[in-house]
């Protein structure tokens, strides 16, 4: 970098283009071991923004995202140049420090506006600068830092004279004889003074006020009507107008019902009655509409009801998908020993005959019952004893018994007569008129 490129003219103004340096770009690192982080930028010293415009400074991260830095949270001036400030009345500045000792990216100042002359600096002294980390920019004046000349030239600009030392006296003195004046008049001048009647006759045009049209306020009547353009409208008739003209309107609009717009089908991307009624003609492949179809497999929607709330086995052939005997086959299948109340597995038969039978064999091999063989006990039933048949026809031999006796008539036993054939033989045998009922002797006597 040559020096050339770092003379610029001096400029007291702070507004020369040609000292307005834009996109300048500093990379910045963490700290490891100095405590202050800091940017010169390359045309220091420079002016700062009036109070209430920010100077455009912006930190991009490595990632490329880029945001605006602000004064007094991200950083503050440095390297204050007091003589300049003083001088020019605008306060100078030659560095940036950041409050931040973490930040890895770069910091690019969008635009700041250089002093110039001769208190720019060299190639040479801007790299000492920025490697001599023993500059505190809290309290190091730029005179400090570069080499400044034996005056700095004086700039016009404002000064109140009150400000000025020992011109106090002076200010009040000045003001005592302009009273004076006041009052010595013949009254003329106050007079004039208090007039407000435009005593120089001043025109709108001589104040710029030419294109101003001389109009009232509009009334409330006038502004909702809104035909009039002879009258100035206020806050309240504006918003008394817009009532008016947009807001009845909107509302009747949007409280509207029906179709207030007056669509078609074809406005929402929608079928129309008679679209719909031809899909529907041709996925049903019959001459009804879709309006006028009255029934369904044969049924009005009446009968179709009835039919299918009726639940009997002619209306409904399937159940979850699956005929009657489709149904009874699934769930035959499904029974198990546990589903039957009483009912043992063959491995719990098995198990109670080995202990029955006394034998380790299986129901279906055991060759032994009541301690015998299976040719023991054939030739024991063929025996036909008591002992080895006690029941027959599921009978007992008690329960035989007492079915004979219940069922034996008179003629069942050999010389046993009825009552009636008793009867007969006793009135025979007792007196001829008498009965056996009401005989009253019995073998020539009374009962007495």
């Amino acid at each position: 970098m040559a020096d050339l490129l770092l003379t610029l003219p001096y400029d007291p103004t702070g507004s020369a283009a040609t000292n307005r340096i834009t996109n300048e770009q500093h990379v910045v690192n963490p700290l490891s071991y100095r405590e202050n982080n800091f940017i010169v930028p390359k045309m220091a010293p420079f002016f700062i923004p009036d109070v209430g415009t920010p100077m455009p400074v912006r930190f991009v991260d490595n990632d490329g995202n880029s945001r605006l830095m602000v004064l007094g949270q991200d950083y503050y001036f440095g390297f204050k140049f007091y003589t300049a400030s003083r001088a020019v009345g605008r306060p100078v500045y030659g560095g940036i420090v950041l409050l931040d000792n973490t930040l890895v990216g770069t910091i690019v100042i969008d635009r700041y506006q250089s002093i110039g002359g001769n208190w720019t600096l060299s190639t040479q002294e801007y790299l000492e600068l920025i490697a001599d980390r023993l500059h505190n920019p809290k309290i190091v004046m730029w005179e400090s830092v570069v080499d400044i000349p034996v005056y700095f030239e004086p700039v016009d600009h404002d000064w109140r004279i009150l400000d000025m030392v020992g011109m106090g006296d002076v200010s009040q003195k000045l003001i005592t004889i302009e009273e004076a004046i006041r009052q010595s008049s013949t009254g003329s001048i106050n007079e004039h003074i208090l007039n407000r009647e435009n005593p120089h006759e001043v025109t709108k045009d001589q104040v710029l006020l030419g294109l101003v049209r001389n109009l009232t306020t509009a009334t409330q009547a006038i502004a909702q009507a809104g035909t009039s353009d002879d009258y100035y409208m206020t806050p309240l008739r504006t918003r008394q107008a817009i009532a008016s003209q947009a807001l009845a309107p909107l509302t009747a609009h949007t409280q509207a019902t029906g179709n207030v717009h007056g669509m078609i089908a074809a406005d929402i991307n929608a079928y129309n009655k008679l679209e719909v009624d031809a899909l529907i003609e041709e996925l049903r492949n019959t001459g009804l509409a879709a309006e006028d179809s009255q029934r369904f497999g044969g049924r009005t929607p009446a009968e179709y009801s009835a039919w299918v709330l009726t639940g009997t086995a002619a209306n409904s052939t399937q159940l979850a998908g699956q005929t009657l005997a489709q149904v009874i086959a699934s769930v035959k299948a499904g029974i198990t020993v546990d589903d039957i109340s009483g009912a043992v597995s063959e491995t719990e038969l098995n198990a109670g005959l080995a202990t029955k039978l006394g034998t380790t064999g299986t129901a279906y091999n055991s060759d032994r019952l009541g301690s015998m063989t299976a040719a023991a006990y054939k030739a024991d039933v063929l025996t036909g004893t008591a002992a080895n048949a006690a029941k027959l026809e599921n009978q007992t031999l008690a329960e035989i018994t007492t079915s004979i006796k219940s069922s034996l008539q008179v003629t069942d036993v050999t010389g046993a007569a009825s009552a009636q054939q008793l009867a007969d033989g006793l009135a025979e045998k007792l007196d001829a008129t008498a009965t056996a009922a009401d005989s009253a002797k019995l073998g020539a006597r009374s009962s007495d």
